[in-house]
């Protein structure tokens, strides 16, 4: 029978020659060896260093035998192996392996030491097999330890792109898109989707709250879409074989649903409740959304003064034409205005405006570091992204005209640069 938990002197605890993670050894020098090249010792020192013994977990230590009689003064560790061969490099690090001694050296100087730790001393093996077997050999039809899932991981660590994959499940599953059983396995898909910014826009939903995942479709479209990638989910049809270029297309393929519209709505949280909600009382009268992209003076005096016949003429079209009725047109439109100018300032043929206008190309142009322009290049992928597939896709195209508006609005500081810095580049004096 087990004896109560006791501080045990660590010097008085010998390492388990024949622990079943190795084949049986004939001195702790070995043991010590095996560990540290198999074991993770050191990173599990490195833990112990810095926030100290798991105190969830106690050492298992049965009484030492010499010369088959039990010595009352020394014990062999029956669970705990890992966690003392660590203890005792951390106090003696001499006993490393000679490529490891250096490392154990630094990492002592960094540790607390302390002399016992917590043990629970059983009289024989035979006495302590059993409650072994439960901690390393797995289920066992739910007698032993059961690992977390994916998911189980996911609401414990609360990762962001973790986070928003458990949301978007818990929202399909609240609206009984998907049942308990059915999700699961499946958050590694999620979040290999939900982590792709074209796909987050074809969804319709905003991230940049990292803890709190929110649509800006109305709740029918939302619906439409979220409903048609759950059934993809659960049909196998979308997996984690997935890559960029797949989610890519499959996102395109998204905004060609049927019946699906191009609004969109202020942020709500998919944690917000959707179902039979009464309507509040003193409704704010909606905000009359805008319709056309917004002209800028500033803009416009500078392209008048690149004097490019061409882009002063998408120009003033771009901001005459009703967006809502010609998005695809006018998304094509501003993609062909960018286009054009970082040609002038030098881009290579084949080499995408995106990439050409990267976060030390906007530096340098004045426009701030990446945290300034973090909302700038946003816009720029979305224009690139849509710009390219309504030109190239046989059916998608780019229909959201509130998001075109938005982007073209955040656009304008740099396009009123490039055109400063075209009139200075002798490729412009040539168009």
């Amino acid at each position: 029978m087990a004896e109560p938990i006791q501080q045990i002197f660590i010097e008085s605890i010998f390492l388990d020659l024949e622990n079943p993670r190795h084949e049986p050894y004939q001195s702790e020098e070995e043991v010590i060896e095996y560990l540290c090249k198999n074991e993770y010792v050191y990173a599990l020192a490195q833990d112990i260093a810095k926030v100290g013994l798991n105190p969830l977990e106690i050492l298992a230590v049965i009484p030492n035998f010499n010369s088959g009689k039990k010595s009352s003064k020394t014990y062999v560790v029956a669970e705990g192996n890992r966690r003392l061969c660590a203890l005792k490099l951390l106090r003696d690090p001499e006993l490393a392996p000679s490529e490891e001694r250096k490392n154990f050296k630094e990492l002592s100087k960094q540790w607390q030491a302390f002399d016992s730790l917590p043990a629970i001393i059983f009289e024989n093996r035979d006495e302590v097999k059993d409650w072994l077997e439960r901690i390393h050999a797995g289920l066992q039809g739910g007698i032993g330890r059961k690992q977390w899932s994916a998911e189980q991981k996911t609401r414990f660590t609360g990762d962001a792109k973790n986070v928003m994959a458990q949301q978007l499940l818990d929202h399909a599953q609240n609206e009984g898109m998907i049942t308990a059983e059915e999700r699961n396995n499946k958050i590694s898909t999620v979040q290999r989707f939900i982590t792709n910014p074209l796909f987050r826009d074809a969804l319709g939903v905003d991230s940049s709250k990292n803890d709190e995942l929110q649509r800006i479709r109305p709740e029918k479209d939302f619906k439409i879409v979220l409903g048609k990638f759950i059934n993809d989910l659960k049909n196998g049809d979308v997996n984690t074989r997935f890559n960029s270029e797949l989610i890519k297309k499959y996102s395109h393929e998204l905004r060609t649903l049927e019946g699906l519209g191009t609004e969109v709505t202020p942020p709500q949280s998919l944690s917000s409740p959707t179902k039979n909600q009464a309507a509040p009382k003193n409704k704010p009268r909606p905000l009359d959304k805008p319709h056309y992209l917004p002209n800028n003076e500033d803009t416009e005096k500078a392209l008048i003064e690149l004097d490019n016949y061409k882009l002063r003429s998408i120009y003033n079209s771009l901001y005459r034409l009703n967006v809502a009725n010609h998005c695809p047109l006018v998304t094509i439109g501003v993609w062909s205005l960018v286009e054009s100018l970082t040609a002038l300032n030098g881009r290579n043929i084949g080499v995408d405006f995106q990439a050409f206008l990267s976060n030390v190309k906007l530096e340098q142009l004045g426009l701030g570091n990446k945290r300034e322009t973090q909302s700038l290049r946003e816009s720029l992928r979305r224009l690139s992204e849509n710009g390219n597939t309504t030109k190239h896709d046989k059916k998608a195209a780019s229909f959201n005209d509130q998001q075109l508006i938005n982007d073209f609005e955040i656009l304008h500081p740099l396009i009123q640069i490039l055109a400063k810095t075209a009139k200075l580049n002798p490729i412009a004096e040539e168009k």
